[in-house]
């Protein structure tokens, strides 16, 4: 830091740098230290009044009616099943039970770590069947086709990436027991972890369809045309015959 910082200031960051570790850095020399909002701006601990136009606001600005709208009729349509209050639930006791479960920090970054890079590829394969299903819908951003050819390079790359971590896994050290004596001490228990929780997200998916009154299936029709709805909030033309 090459400015002076107020030392209450230096004490925050202090005690920042210890919670969120140094690679979360901080973008200016002077940080600001906010501490309240009102609407559109945010002020700092002196008083100082700032126009909020942080991260995605300036897309939309702020409390935009359409986005309120849209925003509490999906709220309204989630919480018919107490999602995500289940949801929220759910994932509280999940996380307490794998905190106590798992033998060994090692053990949790490899299965947070399989789960991330198959969160990678379900992502990118699922933009590219949106992109071969519905070619013609309207989008607010249409990606090129160079960027759907390198959609299909990353997510084959992802899928090469988990395949090889998976049999080379005894060779990283995420397999080792907490007294670092056997280096593949937890490898089975780590692609049992891994399978299971694949297996609970399809069950998750098939739960979820039945709760939205539909039958299980692997694939959903695609041939319907964008509500008017939707057509309006992408800034597209009406549907008409010849679309």
């Amino acid at each position: 830091m090459t400015a002076q910082v107020d030392p209450s200031d230096a004490a925050l960051i202090v005690a920042r740098e210890r919670v969120l570790l140094p690679g979360y850095e901080l973008f200016y020399d002077h940080p600001v230290h906010l501490v309240r909002g009102e609407g559109s701006h945010v002020l700092d601990a002196l008083g100082v009044r700032y126009l909020d136009a942080y991260n995605n606001v300036v897309s939309v600005g702020h409390c935009h009616p359409r986005v309120v709208e849209a925003v509490s009729r999906q709220l309204a349509t989630l919480n018919t099943h107490h999602v995500p209050a289940r949801a929220m639930t759910l994932d509280l006791f999940m996380n307490i039970f794998l905190l106590m479960a798992f033998p060994s920090i090692f053990f949790v970054l490899a299965a947070g770590n399989l789960g991330y890079m198959l969160s990678h590829v379900i992502a990118l394969s699922g933009f590219l069947l949106l992109r071969r299903d519905r070619p013609n819908w309207p989008r607010p951003i249409k990606l090129g086709p160079i960027w759907v050819a390198m959609a299909a390079i990353f997510a084959t790359a992802n899928f090469l990436f988990i395949v090889f971590g998976v049999i080379r896994l005894k060779a990283t050290g995420y397999a080792f027991d907490d007294a670092f004596t056997n280096p593949t001490a937890y490898y089975d228990r780590i692609i049992i972890v891994g399978v299971l929780a694949l297996v609970a997200g399809v069950l998750g998916y098939i739960i979820a369809q039945y709760q939205h009154g539909r039958g299980f299936r692997w694939t959903d029709p695609s041939d319907e045309s964008p509500s008017e709805e939707v057509r309006e909030l992408m800034g597209s033309a009406p549907a008409t015959a010849g679309d």
